[in-house]
């Protein structure tokens, strides 16, 4: 059997597996179906020229636990699947990273309530100030997601709250100049910050 010069060289694969020679390099008799985190980024990285999926499932690998995309395989194939039947113009590259659009919120906030119980109301919070004050929804979500376990009851109080109130575009930790009675969900806020760790 052949075995492609690079091949041998770049993965050493012709000690572990039989391989073919090909026209596009070596490649498996046992091809491993796409992870989770293959298909997501197969599905957004598609905004820079110089977008590496490779990159992005690695680092989608190192953020998420195995466990979490077990858990919530449905919810992530929902959430892929949706992004990629959106067409490449939606994707923009700004500072050298593809921002995902702001759409498939069905399916993104089942993700974040599947991963975080509790979480839709802060990503239909993201949502708000996503489309009110611009920014990006996807670093917005991601805090949702990687909310504390124990203050999660706390946190869908506060953001349920928030969604009966305009949408507020602040600064993060920017002074707020009104007194405590005027500002929303001031007491389930309190609640949400006394359940925070305490950084150092």
């Amino acid at each position: 059997m052949l075995h492609s010069r690079a091949c041998r060289r770049a993965l050493g694969c012709a000690l572990l597996v039989p391989l073919v020679f090909a026209a596009n390099g070596c490649e498996s008799a046992y091809p491993l179906p796409p992870t989770a985190c293959d298909d997501y980024c197969h599905a957004v990285s598609r905004g820079c020229d110089d977008d590496s999926p490779a990159g992005c499932v690695r680092d989608c690998e190192l953020l998420t636990p195995v466990a979490e995309r077990a858990a919530c395989a449905e919810q992530w194939q929902a959430r892929s699947q949706c992004l990629l039947a959106l067409d490449a113009t939606a994707f923009r590259c700004t500072d050298d990273r593809t921002l995902v659009p702001a759409a498939c919120f069905e399916e993104r906030r089942a993700l974040s309530d599947c991963v975080a119980p509790g979480s839709g109301s802060c990503f239909d919070e993201c949502v708000r100030q996503a489309q009110t004050c611009g920014g990006d929804l996807s670093e917005c979500e991601a805090g949702c997601r990687g909310s504390e376990p124990a203050c999660r009851s706390a946190a869908s109080d506060y953001y349920g709250c928030l969604q009966d109130f305009p949408v507020e575009c602040r600064a993060w930790l920017e002074p707020d100049p009104r007194e405590p009675q005027d500002i929303p969900c001031y007491d389930q806020a309190l609640i949400l910050l006394a359940c925070l760790p305490k950084s150092d």
